[in-house]
């Protein structure tokens, strides 16, 4: 994949993919975009992309392409997803690259959260959490990390997840406050009514 200028300047993305690379995914998918890094051991798409290839030198990432075609973009992408209603069928949302979304500008002075990768762990975009609160009440937080300092827990930001994947002491202090919730042994998950009144929680980092 790489980027190459062409009229007036604006840049054209010319994409290299394999053939086949085992995704699963349906003959509706044509191909994957995303931001992860450009390691195989990334995640499975990426290895299956390598594998595919017969070659662990993956070609520089969509977003690594763009920012090496300009080096005075700023190197930030910012996502902003809204949630819908039932039976809504569309929702409004926003991906930019090298700009910040208007009305959020300030987000640039704040500190920044530096990458915490695990030894011997995958390069994802993981960060320390320093803790969380539910109903503004800390909640119980340890890691099973031994490079992690205790209170705290390498949290992994992902737009493309469909549920929350936590300890179970955590989703125990976030939805046994709700009347009526209960954990179900069947499912493996809680189960709360849809007309409750759902917990407050906050997430801490930094």
């Amino acid at each position: 994949m790489r980027l190459e200028p062409c009229l007036n300047g604006v840049p054209s993305l010319q994409l290299t993919m394999p053939k086949s690379i085992g995704l699963g995914l349906g003959p509706e998918f044509q191909g994957m975009m995303g931001l992860g890094f450009g390691t195989p051991q990334v995640s499975p798409i990426t290895l299956a992309i390598a594998l595919a290839d017969n070659s662990t030198n993956l070609q520089p990432t969509f977003i690594k392409s763009i920012f090496a075609q300009n080096k005075t973009t700023p190197n930030v992408v910012s996502i902003l997803l809204s949630r819908t209603d039932d039976l809504e069928a569309t929702a409004n949302s926003s991906f930019t690259i090298g700009e910040y979304l208007a009305g959020y500008e300030q987000v640039q002075t704040q500190p920044h959260l530096p990458l915490f990768i695990p030894e011997n762990g995958l390069a994802r975009w993981s960060v320390i959490m320093e803790g969380y609160s539910v109903n503004g009440k800390l909640g119980p937080l340890h890691s099973a990390s031994p490079n992690v300092t205790n209170g705290t827990a390498i949290a992994v930001i992902d737009t493309g997840a469909t549920l929350v994947q936590v300890p179970a002491e955590v989703s125990s202090t976030i939805y046994s406050p709700i009347s009526d919730a209960f954990f179900s042994e069947t499912l493996g998950q809680w189960v709360v009514p849809c007309t409750a009144e759902p917990s407050n929680v906050t997430f801490h980092f930094g």
